[in-house]
């Protein structure tokens, strides 16, 4: 874990909790929350938990509840809560 990892994490924490219930359903913030949990703890599940995040963004953005830049800038901060080797 690095300044720049943990400056992500906060990012991505206060995104969810900001559009919680608001544009995202619990079960879309508790993956969210999984992809950032798994990248910033170095945990297994990560590549996984990273690919069902890029399929939420993709809904998210196809259903016009996002736009592509928000979801984007979501993704970002979430692959820079741990390795992008993990990530990529």
């Amino acid at each position: 874990m690095d300044r720049e990892s943990a400056a992500a994490y906060g990012r991505v924490a206060t995104t969810v909790e900001t559009e919680s219930g608001a544009s995202l359903s619990v079960d879309e913030v508790n993956r969210i929350r999984a992809a950032a949990d798994a990248l910033f703890f170095s945990e297994e599940s990560a590549e996984s938990a990273v690919e069902d995040l890029r399929a939420l963004i993709t809904a998210l953005v196809e259903s016009e509840r996002w736009s592509e830049d928000r979801a984007q800038t979501l993704l970002d901060d979430v692959l820079h809560c741990g390795s992008l080797a993990i990530a990529a």
